[in-house]
């Protein structure tokens, strides 16, 4: 049921929708909280829930689509995927607020319970009444798309939206249209799942991957193929855990062998739209340092580093160690256009590998923390692999799976990483960090911590600058601007993709290797697929391509110095991702080339204002000398 609102949402608007899941999840709350008969709770029956639920989501629906995607109509692909992204972490936060990470409450099932015998085992009554549902949903999307005026003028506007509208046939209302379907059905999916898996505003949202692999290997067409495909990935997923049930998070591999697989065999799964044009990338400085302004953030940074309280040095530390893994993403997705969820995977193998090297090997440091990054590096290129052949949000829904897999199955597996699994994720110890007799423990020593990870900062902001201004950094910005036109100049692009996955997957593995021996452990609650997408919130907010943004991005952070200065307002840290996923999408609509560009524009005005300004006053200066001379002459 998922997939097909994924399709249906594609179809309409040619957005994929990394917040499909959340939706479910929030209709499933909905849900809970009308139908249930806590003290909370209105009690109403489960049907009369239902018709409420499903009119809220299909209503959601067509507010999301003329609210934000109908502004993002001719914007890159990067842009679509970023504002879903906002959504995710909007609907999440607000969630988290309402209703509490998890939830106890029973959530009454719109199906018939208790069990049948058949071929030897039981099955619950409920999932014959869920499956059968799904069939009819089959049915009668096949039908509706396929010999209904709607559904024709759907595939219609999806081909070729000026032959939409030369037909007579508004692509908006076409579009706002599959938005509210397509929501509707998430709200049906969450409510049918919530009585089964229960409320979870971290796991919930995440029921998206394997969605996305039904509707991919369906090519976002077959209804048929995304039901079989979905039921196939269920069967597969019960059977590993029947026979491979001791090894964590092996179920979930299942969808990301699926996506990889068939992109790698394909080329490419989602469609190409027939849009009527498709608007710019955010700006990309060139990538100079203005000395000025670097002097004044690096002696700030200096003088709270040693003269500031505790408090102020770790989270300027904190945001030292994001700011490097923000500037991992903006090689890779500002530079480069490749959009890459995976980043904070990379920091998290890396302060895995920071942990073995130091504990198993007795690799010292800062070299365990500089070799941790390089052997961040091969995995990096392997992840870019699929990018050869897929591209813009094809490469997005790999690298979003690549990120959930490995937190499930090698993140939270406490016998690789040697740590222990506590209820906010796994961790892995990391020894106390220092250079002979000097200690520079983040937590015993946090200035002096942060003043090592400031060098390291500068050093990765020099190398970023570098990039950007070499023959490489043009190369990236071709293949960014268009990957068919840089092949015809002469472009290497393969080569270029996969230096570009090297080199910012290094930067990531240099960031979280940085986070995690502040805090003397590796801690995995913090290297999710949620936590990159929480990364590209703050990254793009700051500016995705700048290089002053990934230091604004890194200030804003969850625990960095912005969240310590702010700390004064009541709740600030509960809104965080709430407030973050807003101002994601109000970024991505009203300034997307992010707020440091922004700011860099309107010093360089008041600059011009300022030497206009001088030039006026040096000229009236000379004025009146010049009349006296006459005068006198």
């Amino acid at each position: 049921m998922l997939s097909f609102g994924v399709v249906l949402v594609y179809k309409g608007s040619g957005v994929l929708n990394f917040a499909h899941g959340a939706i479910a999840m929030f209709a499933a709350y909905l849900y809970s909280d009308l139908s249930g008969s806590g003290s909370n709770q209105a009690g109403l029956s489960s049907y009369l829930a239902l018709v409420i639920v499903l009119g809220g989501a299909a209503i959601f629906g067509v507010f999301l689509y003329y609210a934000v995607m109908r502004q993002l109509r001719f914007a890159p692909p990067l842009a679509k995927v970023v504002a879903t992204l906002g959504l995710l972490g909007a609907l999440q936060g607000i969630a988290t607020l309402h209703w509490g990470a998890v939830s106890t409450a029973v959530v009454p099932s719109l199906f018939p319970t208790g069990t049948v015998h058949i071929l030897g085992g039981y099955v619950g009554v409920d999932r014959l009444y869920g499956l059968a549902l799904a069939v009819a949903l089959t049915g009668t999307l096949w039908w509706v798309y396929s010999r209904t005026r709607f559904g024709l003028a759907t595939q219609a506007a999806a081909e070729s939206e000026q032959n939409a509208l030369l037909l007579g046939r508004s692509p908006h209302v076409l579009a706002a249209a599959n938005w509210a379907l397509g929501c509707a059905l998430a709200a049906v999916a969450g409510m049918v799942i919530a009585p089964i898996s229960g409320l979870d505003t971290t796991t919930l949202p995440l029921m998206i991957l394997p969605a996305f692999a039904a509707a991919l290997l369906g090519r976002f067409q077959s209804f048929v193929v995304a039901l079989l495909v979905a039921l196939g990935i269920g069967i597969a997923q019960s059977e590993v855990l029947l026979y491979w049930g001791t090894q964590p998070g092996v179920q979930v591999a299942i969808p990301l062998v699926l996506v990889l697989g068939a992109m790698v065999v394909s080329g490419r799964l989602i469609p190409q739209r027939g849009t009527l044009s498709e608007g710019r990338p955010p700006k990309t400085p060139g990538g100079e340092i203005r000395v000025l302004p670097a002097l004044v953030v690096l002696v700030g940074a200096v003088a709270l580093l040693v003269f500031g309280n505790p408090t102020y040095q770790t989270a300027v530390g904190t945001s030292i160690s994001f700011a490097v893994m923000a500037l991992s993403v903006v090689v890779i997705s500002g530079y480069t256009g490749q959009i890459s969820i995976a980043q904070m995977t990379f920091a998290g193998l890396a302060g895995l590998f920071l942990s073995k090297l130091a504990n198993n090997f007795g690799v010292p440091f800062p070299l365990s923390l500089l070799l941790a990054a390089v052997l961040v590096v091969p995995i990096g290129v392997l992840v870019g692999v699929p990018a050869l052949r897929v591209r813009g949000i094809n490469l997005a829904v790999v690298t979003f799976s690549l990120a959930y897999a490995v937190s499930a199955v090698v993140f939270e597996n406490a016998k690789w990483t040697g740590g222990v699994v506590l209820t906010t994720g796994a961790t892995a110890p990391v020894p106390s960090p220092s250079i002979g007799s000097l200690s520079f423990d983040g937590l015993n020593h946090p200035g002096r911590f942060g003043l090592f990870a400031l060098g390291v900062f500068v050093l990765v902001v020099l190398l970023v600058s570098n990039v950007r201004r070499s023959a490489l950094g043009r190369r990236m910005l071709a293949v960014r601007s268009n990957e068919r036109a840089a092949a015809s100049a002469g472009i290497a692009v393969s080569r270029t993709k996969l230096q570009a996955f090297a080199i910012s997957s290094f930067i990531a593995g240099l960031g979280g290797g940085l986070l995690s021996t502040q805090f003397n452990e590796a801690n995995f609650g913090q290297f999710t697929a949620l936590g990159s997408v929480s990364l590209i919130t703050v990254a793009y907010i700051g500016g995705i391509a700048s290089i002053a943004g990934a230091g604004a991005a890194g200030v804003a952070v969850s625990g960095g110095l912005a969240d310590v200065i702010l700390s004064f307002i009541p709740g600030y840290t509960d809104y965080f991702i709430a407030v973050s996923g807003i101002l994601l999408i109000l970024t991505v609509l009203f300034q997307p080339d992010g707020v440091a560009p922004l700011v860099e524009e309107r010093l360089a005005v008041l600059r011009a204002k300022w030497a206009s300004w001088r030039q006026a006053s040096a000229k009236s200066e000379v004025l009146p000398a010049a009349s006296e001379t006459t005068n006198v002459s």
